[in-house]
Order: structure tokens, then C-alpha cells, then sequence
């Protein structure tokens, strides 16, 4: 009886007389569809397409408005001076939408604004890029903020450059940010360790640090300091941390080796760049593979000196991983790519600019009877790889939404194309860059 009125609520009948008789047309009232199935239909929608839909009517609007839907809508707010009454903060400050997520790019902050108070509060994810900020700036920007879970802070070089490590003592700035759980210090060469230090003692709670691409342009005795001072604090943190990015920091087998030592240390996810040649003896990148038995995410790009050893390694310890990144790990060969077929919980992997893998370590290790749980692929610059393995790609990852194939010269023709367009019917991105053929 329930489904007869939710039916008839649904449905409008017309019946029109046309020449003696009645024609009965079906016409869906789409306004009376519940909420819940009107969600479940908007996640098909990309973001713009939803914002779209939510002028058709209330019902679609509260839809709209579903709380993960807002999640994924960011607001960027690029190259300008950050004041209220100039453009874009004017329109903002009278609009009736929260913002969940904000992006600052390359903006000059003027003085108190009003946008923070007002939207401070709903923000959960910010994000100031190269911008110019200073300490007490970024202070009196996060105070606002009680429910922020992610912190970037990328490529700003003014807010270290001017942060003394003694200071006017008559302004504090007792900061706890309770909800932080994620912070990235990402693309940051100044900061140093009472940088670090006042940034992750805001966030007792923290469980994920991301210092990618740091410390490049630093004399080497002042990176091993602050890598050793980085360590100190996971080693502090090892019963909370469970996220740690390093990649494109250049870091040795001592860094590696003190990591590997830290008995209690238990990671979903790992970044890092491997640029010393692995050692016979105790090799840190080993040792820390063997230990991190929980690891779902790794991500190795730019390792040069990753070789099969440490690929078969993973294999064997790191049964749960989900996504593999081996983007430029010149050094792997079909023999270590071929040890990767007993993990089948993958579904996002990156072998990009792997020159040296051929169809033979493809067909053996990735193209697999368990590979139907891959959504993500990158073959980006395979060189060796033919047209028959390209071939294969198509019947083997049916269910892919990503696939990179740039730069693979050799292997992309009309009919390896056609393969891929009649199999991959849930492709949303494909990339063929100099695919010439």
C-alpha cells in the first residue's frame, strides 16, 4: 500500500481526446521524488551540473544541499588583495552559501577582514598557497575556524621568512584546533623546527603530516637537522600517526633506517622519494617496507634507486595496499613488476615513465585474473609496451574511470583505440598525448 501511494504521488496521468479516442501519456512529477532517492540520482552529477539542478525547484535545492554535496565544492579565491570591500569578497560577504572547502592562491592579505568570522566556522579544508601572510595573520585567520580537519600550507615563503623565534611576549596565541587532523607543510624550504613545532602542537589530534617537496634548496647539514627533528615528532606521535607524506625530500638511508625503527609506528599511507642506492647491509627502505604491514597507499614517484627487491618486498608484506605509485622508479624491471600480481586489492596503479617494463613483466604481473577492482591506471611513456598489451588493457580493466596512456607511441593505433572505446564504457578520463599513430 505504501508503494501504490508513493506511485500514484509520483505519477501524473493526462488523458487528452484526440480523434474519438483517449491517448494516455506518462508524465514523472519529479518534484514529489523523496529526498533520499533524489541524493542517490545528484551523485551521478558532477558539481557544476548539481549546483544546475538546484534552480529547478525546492525540493531539488534541499537536495542539493546534502552535506557531502558541499563537501565537494570548493571555493578558490586566486590573485587578488584580500579585503571586503573589493572583488570577490564584496559578493561573498551577502551570499547565503558555506564553504566547506577554500583555496587561497597568491593573495596579499590587507587588514581584518570580515569574511572569517563570517565563514569561518563551516570551513573544514583550507589551503593558503603562495601567499603572502604573516604569523599574527594566519593566527587571527584560524581562530575562527573550530571545526578545520585539514591545513595546507604550500609554498609560503614570507610567513617563515618574517616568524622570529622570540617575539612580542605581550600578544599570545594559545591556539588549539581540536578537530586538525591533517596538515601539509608541502613545497616549504624556510621553515624550521620552532615553525614546526608551533604548528603541530595546534593540533593535538593530528594523524597526518605532509612535508613533500621540502628542504631542496637548504644546505645539507640544516636538512638532516630538520629530518631528524621530522622524526622526533612521528616517533612522539607513532600511536596516532597514521598518514605521513615525504615525497621529493630528499632523505637518506639513516632517515629511513630511524623510521623503520619505530616499533609502534603503524601507517595507512606513505610518501616518499628514494634517491640513495639501497645498501646490502640494513637497508632502511627494506626494513620499513617489512614493517609497515598496514600501509594502503604508497607512493614512491622519483625513486631512482628503487629497484625489483624493494617492489617484491612490497608484495610479500603489504598485502592490503589499494593504491601503487612507481611514477619514474627507472630501476624496476618486468621481474619486480611481475611480483605485484598477489596484490589484489589494487586499484589505483601508477607505472609512468617506467622505461625498463616490457609486455612480458604487463602481462605476467598486471594483467591479471584479479584486476576487476582497478578503477585508476597510468601507463604514461611505456615505451616497450605493444599494441596486443594495450590490447589486453581493454579486456582485462573493463571497470576502469582513469586511464594514461601519453607518450605511448608504440602501442596506440586505431584499433587498440577502438578496443578501449567499446570495452571501457565507465571511462571518464583518458589521456593520449603524443599518441601520433
Amino acid at each position: 500500500m505504501a508503494l501504490a501511494r508513493l506511485v500514484e504521488r509520483i505519477e501524473r496521468t493526462l488523458y487528452v481526446h484526440y480523434e474519438d479516442s483517449f491517448v494516455y501519456f506518462f508524465e514523472p512529477n519529479f518534484e514529489a521524488l523523496p529526498p533520499e532517492l533524489l541524493i542517490k540520482l545528484f551523485q551521478y552529477l558532477n558539481p557544476s551540473d548539481r549546483s544546475t539542478a538546484a534552480l529547478v525547484c525546492r525540493t531539488w535545492y534541499d537536495a542539493f544541499r546534502y552535506i557531502e554535496f558541499q563537501r565537494a565544492v570548493r571555493l578558490h579565491i586566486h590573485d587578488i588583495e584580500f579585503v571586503d570591500n573589493g572583488h570577490p569578497l564584496k559578493g561573498l560577504m551577502t551570499s547565503f552559501r558555506y564553504f566547506t572547502d577554500v583555496r587561497i592562491t597568491k593573495v596579499v592579505f590587507g587588514n581584518k577582514s570580515e569574511f572569517w568570522s563570517e565563514f569561518g566556522d563551516g570551513i573544514e579544508e583550507l589551503t593558503f598557497d603562495n601567499c603572502v601572510i604573516w604569523k599574527h595573520k594566519l593566527a587571527s585567520i584560524l581562530k575562527y575556524m573550530p571545526r578545520l580537519r585539514r591545513l595546507h600550507i604550500l609554498n609560503c615563503p614570507d610567513l617563515f621568512k618574517t616568524w622570529k623565534l622570540i617575539e612580542n611576549t605581550t600578544v599570545t596565541w594559545n591556539l588549539i584546533m581540536p578537530q586538525l587532523k591533517h596538515l601539509s607543510l608541502a613545497r616549504n624550504n624556510r621553515f624550521q623546527d620552532f615553525h614546526f613545532d608551533y604548528l603541530v602542537q595546534l593540533a593535538p589530534q593530528l594523524d597526518s603530516l605532509d612535508v613533500s617537496e621540502c628542504f631542496s634548496s637548504i644546505e645539507a647539514r640544516q636538512r638532516v637537522l630538520m629530518l631528524n627533528h621530522i622524526l622526533e615528532f612521528v616517533r612522539t606521535a607513532r600511536d596516532r600517526l597514521r598518514h605521513l607524506f615525504l615525497s621529493g625530500t630528499p632523505i637518506d638511508n639513516v632517515f629511513l633506517r630511524g623510521l623503520a625503527d619505530i616499533r609502534e609506528l603503524s601507517l595507512r599511507s606513505l610518501a616518499l622519494m628514494v634517491c640513495e642506492k639501497i645498501p646490502t647491509n640494513e637497508p632502511g627502505i627494506i626494513d620499513l617496507l617489512r614493517a609497515q604491514t598496514a600501509l594502503t597507499h604508497l607512493d614512491l614517484s622519483k625513486s631512482l634507486a628503487l629497484n625489483d627487491s624493494a617492489l617484491i618486498q612490497i608484495s610479500c608484506s603489504i598485502p592490503l595496499l589499494e593504491t601503487l605509485i612507481l611514477n619514474r622508479c627507472w630501476m624496476i624491471t618486468d621481474y619486480g613488476i611481475m611480483a605485484i600480481k598477489s596484490l589484489v586489492r589494487l586499484r589505483h596503479i601508477d607505472l609512468t615513465n617506467c622505461e625498463r617494463i616490457t609486455d612480458v613483466g604487463l602481462v605476467g604481473g598486471l594483467f591479471t585474473h584479479n584486476r576487476r577492482n582497478v578503477r585508476k591506471l597510468y601507463l604514461g611513456l611505456l615505451t616497450n609496451m605493444s599494441d596486443a598489451a594495450l590490447t589486453k588493457v581493454s579486456f582485462e580493466f573493463c571497470d576502469l574511470v582513469v586511464l594514461d596512456l601519453g607518450g605511448c607511441s608504440n602501442s596506440i593505433n586505431d584499433l587498440s583505440i577502438q578496443y578501449i572505446f567499446y570495452h571501457m564504457t565507465k571511462l571518464q578520463e583518458l589521456n593520449l598525448d603524443c599518441c601520433a599513430k
